[in-house]
């Protein structure tokens, strides 16, 4: 690998180094080591390695640990310097995005890492699309939003509710749910989990 792109591999903002950073996604996602190992075809021994950042990974290991942990290969290359973001904060342009074009979604995680017990997503849902929440079995896990812009149609378990701008809600994360745009405009949503899911 080209030395530049070993430094920008062995280095995460905020002075962390990547195998820091993937030891708490993976501790975010809730997977052992095993299931990661599973997932990615990378033993366990190098995945415990690249965590202790006893070992740089290669970047085709690199892809199949963030695949593994459903999170895009960017994230980490997206190292806004010190003034841009910290362990406490995350300023507007140092946002990551998961863009789910094909589905008419764009999230923003819109909270730093160090802090996983809440997480706030900032979310756009194109008209018409389709935003189904992941339930959660974690005990006391919870989710909670706020409508910003256009409306919404908000179905929880067998309940369904029409939103507008301004209007907010909460619920066990158990609950099935699912946000339908309803607005001739994108929806944008104030997203708020805990503890963090992604």
């Amino acid at each position: 690998m080209p030395s530049g792109a070993a430094a920008r591999v062995e280095k995460w903002s905020g002075g962390l180094k990547i195998g820091d950073r993937l030891r708490m996604r993976r501790r975010i996602r809730r997977l052992s080591l095993q299931q990661l190992a599973d997932a990615t075809g990378l033993s366990v021994g190098l995945l415990s390695q690249v965590e202790r950042n006893v070992s740089t990974p290669s970047l085709r290991s690199l892809r199949e640990i963030c695949n593994g942990l459903k999170m895009p290969m960017s994230w980490l290359f997206e190292v806004p310097d010190d003034e841009m973001s910290s362990d406490s904060v995350v300023r507007s342009a140092a946002r990551r995005r998961l863009d789910l074009t094909s589905q008419g979604i764009t999230k923003e995680l819109i909270t730093p890492d160090a802090v996983p017990e809440v997480q706030m997503i900032r979310i756009t849902i194109r008209p018409g699309a389709v935003f189904e929440g992941l339930t959660s079995t974690v005990l006391g896990a919870a989710k909670s939003g706020t409508v910003l812009l256009g409306t919404l149609n908000f179905q929880l378990a067998e309940r369904q509710f029409a939103l507008t701008e301004g209007d907010a809600f909460a619920f066990p994360a158990i609950k099935p749910h699912k946000l339908t745009c309803t607005s001739e405009q994108a929806a944008v949503v104030l997203w708020v989990v805990t503890p963090a899911i992604y």
